[in-house]
């Protein structure tokens, strides 16, 4: 009896020649298109914003200044160089100023746009209250700081320079990267030219030639309060120049207040900080003009503080170490020394940071990624203990979660990368690691509202199926929505993206109804059909699976073709606003 022989064993099969190569290539193509929808939102949003400051640069009106200061009847022309109204009373006496802090705010992201707020003023420059005028940030975190009663009131009664020093201040809970960027652009905005019916005139060169024989021009130092470069007609920098105004304006010596103007020497190899003070120059003062002369006839004050930088001048502490008076105008000398000092340090000040909680996100995602690529991969209870941690720093206590809103919004605005690190960091992982590591990290270990799900799974009896035509039919909603995102941003419709995610409502005190809805329906059907949200619902997880570099990348499927219509759709919105 013969035995038979059994056949070969059949060969794996061989992967198709240049797959790889092609996958690599319609990857790339992949990433392009998203990467194209999103210029396109932003060439769209910045033509929007500079048509917008072509009708108009102001937006406040009369009504916006009376909800804050009632008496005010009316105001006057908009100052070019300070940006300020002055207000007016019916017999025609000024009542204060108000200004907006736009465009000086713009730099200041918040959790998805910047805002621009009215600040109204009274005669003696404190603040009589803060309104929001407009805001491209997320509607229910603008309007959790608009209800706050604590945020804007705190800063009520401050001067103008109490205000442009940053002092440290309260955020708004639930809505902290929304308000702290509103903080930082009052800030930004005090900071810069101001009214000063003191000393309103920059110095002339003039002025300075005795010390710096050929100087020709004052330039402003961006970003400084007071600080002036001295530059020749070559351009080249000989030195840097201090005005004590508008930080010694309250400092008064016999009878009123003096300007100094601080000379500093340019040194080669130096950086400016470290440029040493050459003169005192006094030209323009309140106080007694004998006084005055006093000081400038006297060979040894105005090279008082000689060889000094500006931090060494700003750290001078007058009770530790009195200077001397000139004698016959002791009060005059000593208060101006007090504002050279005052001015010192209002340029040196810098804003007091924020509490923030950013290294606690980092940390979680640097935990996530040693998970996912050490043997703790593998450990099931590993896993459970990072999505606890996920859901209580990231999700409940940062609020720290991806979402249509905050794309779009970086993308019109820009990225706030020093006001939302910790987000920002996130935001880099869960983009570039499905490419890099072919896994959609943040769905499946950075996500708290994921995580949420997952957790929830298989642990309250018997799984729903929804069927072949529920999954087809539940499976469109992601896409469809990505498609609304698309319309939204190009047509700039008046639809806040939130309300099209459960994600704010771990922010639960500023969510708004349509958030609530869909986080409570999403995590209730997550009991029955695990991850139901994140399969049937979920934009964000959507945008990020197609992204994510797989075994198939080298076929074409029916995401690739949602790509190209939402492509198509941002280029016809664009196009179309042309005319």
């Amino acid at each position: 009896m013969s035995v038979p022989i059994p056949p070969p064993p059949a060969s794996p099969p061989q992967p198709r020649r240049h797959s790889v190569l092609r996958g690599w290539i319609l990857h790339t193509c992949r990433l392009a298109m998203v990467a194209m929808v999103l210029v396109l939102i932003r060439w769209q949003h910045q033509r929007a914003m500079a048509r917008a400051a072509l009708q108009s640069t102001w937006m406040a009106t009369l009504d916006d200044v009376q909800a804050i200061a009632p008496e005010v009847a009316d105001w006057g022309d908009l100052d070019a160089a300070t940006g300020t109204r002055p207000l007016l009373a019916a017999n025609g006496d000024q009542l204060g100023l108000a200004l907006q802090t736009a465009p000086q705010s713009n730099a200041f992201i918040g959790f998805s746009g910047p805002s621009n707020l009215l600040l109204v003023f009274d005669p003696r420059q404190r603040l009589l209250g803060v309104s929001i005028l407009d805001s491209r940030d997320t509607r229910d975190h603008v309007e959790q700081v608009r209800l706050d009663d604590r945020f804007f009131p705190q800063l009520v009664g401050q001067t103008w320079d109490q205000l442009a020093a940053g002092p440290t201040i309260d955020g708004v809970s639930g809505a902290t990267l929304t308000s702290v960027a509103m903080w930082r652009g009052i800030v930004k905005r005090l900071g810069g030219k101001r009214p000063n019916p003191l000393f309103p005139d920059d110095p002339p060169a003039a002025w300075f030639r005795e010390i710096f024989p050929t100087v020709t021009e004052l330039v402003p130092v961006s970003e400084s309060i007071s600080l002036y470069e001295l530059r020749s007609d070559t351009g080249e920098v000989l030195g840097r120049m201090l005005r004590t105004t508008p930080a010694a304006d309250a400092i008064i010596g016999y009878q009123g207040p003096t300007e100094t103007l601080v000379c500093f020497q340019a040194v080669a190899d130096h950086l400016p900080v470290d440029w040493p003070i050459v003169r005192l120059l006094i030209v323009r003062s309140y106080d007694n003009t004998e006084y005055v002369n006093y000081l400038g006839e006297d060979a040894s004050f105005p090279k008082l503080l000689n060889d000094r930088t500006l931090a060494e001048v700003a750290a001078i502490d007058l009770e530790q170490t009195p200077a001397d008076g000139v004698s016959g105008a002791t009060m005059t000398s000593q208060a101006v020394v007090q504002g050279v000092i005052a001015a010192a340090q209002a340029e040196l000040r810098s804003p007091a940071p924020v509490t923030n909680h950013h290294p606690l996100t980092i940390a979680v995602v640097l935990a996530a990624i040693m998970q996912v690529t050490t043997a703790l991969q593998h450990s099931r209870q590993a896993r459970t203990r990072l999505m606890l941690v996920v859901i209580a720093l990231v999700g409940y206590w940062n609020c720290d979660l991806l979402s249509q809103a905050m794309f779009v919004g970086w993308a019109q605005s820009g990225v706030p990368w020093t006001s939302a690190l910790g987000l920002v960091v996130l935001t880099g992982v869960a983009t570039t690691w499905p490419t890099v590591a072919r896994q959609n990290l943040y769905c499946e270990r950075l996500c708290p509202h994921g995580a949420v799900q997952q957790l929830a799974a298989h642990r309250f009896g018997k799984r729903w199926s929804l069927g072949p035509r529920g999954h087809a039919i539940c499976s469109l909603i992601p896409p469809l929505l990505l498609l609304w995102c698309v319309l939204v941003a190009m047509l700039r419709l008046g639809f806040s993206l939130v309300d099209i995610e459960p994600f704010d409502a771990w922010a639960w005190q500023i969510a708004g109804w349509p958030t609530l809805v869909i986080a409570v329906v999403g995590l209730v059907a997550a009991l029955k059909i695990p991850l139901a949200y994140c399969r049937y619902g979920c934009p964000t997880g959507a945008l990020l699976q197609y992204i994510r570099r797989h075994g198939r990348s080298d076929l074409l499927g029916c995401a690739d073709l949602v790509a190209l219509t939402a492509l198509l759709l941002a280029l016809i919105g664009y196009l179309a606003d042309l005319g």
